[in-house]
């Protein structure tokens, strides 16, 4: 009788009718997943490498941010804060990252967007001295126009 008593206590104190929301979560990462088991959506520190066409691309750096995910498992976009001190928001095709916001310590930032072939088309951008700069390039990477016309970016600023 007395154990019982004892454990009636011991459920009836932990127990509250008016459970409110939990003040803080910790964790390393949050999948959201679908019906299917999918991870759609993914919050992480970091987040996983991305899945294209079925298989893992290796990030340029870790990546604390969301990411978002097709009905295949497929990253689809994110906003990603990169510990190489660079910060994106991309929003990518079934193969290659499409459209994106960047800030980057090297480069400035700005907006570029790419072909289907993930190749830089249009990029406007300021650099870190401040300098506006807007580019078309054509299908080579090649600049079509390139204002100011000494803008002629080293690499792909993404």
């Amino acid at each position: 009788m007395v154990c019982f008593a004892g454990l009636a206590v011991l459920l009836f104190a932990g127990w509250r009718s008016d459970q409110g929301p939990t003040e803080n979560i910790k964790a390393r990462s949050i999948s959201i997943v679908d019906k299917n088991g999918t991870v759609r959506l993914a919050l992480g520190a970091p987040v996983p490498n991305p899945i294209v066409n079925g298989k893992t691309v290796e990030r340029r750096s870790p990546a604390t941010g969301i990411t978002f995910h097709n009905a295949s498992g497929d990253e689809r976009g994110g906003l990603g804060m990169l510990d190489d001190g660079s910060v994106n928001l991309c929003f990518d095709d079934d193969k290659t990252e499409r459209n994106c916001l960047f800030l980057s310590p090297k480069f400035g930032n700005g907006l570029v967007v790419n072909d289907a072939n993930g190749n830089s088309r249009a990029l406007l951008y300021l650099d870190p001295g401040n300098v506006a700069h807007l580019m078309l390039m054509d299908e080579k990477g090649n600049p079509v126009v390139s204002l100011p016309e000494s803008s002629k970016p080293s690499t792909n600023p993404k």
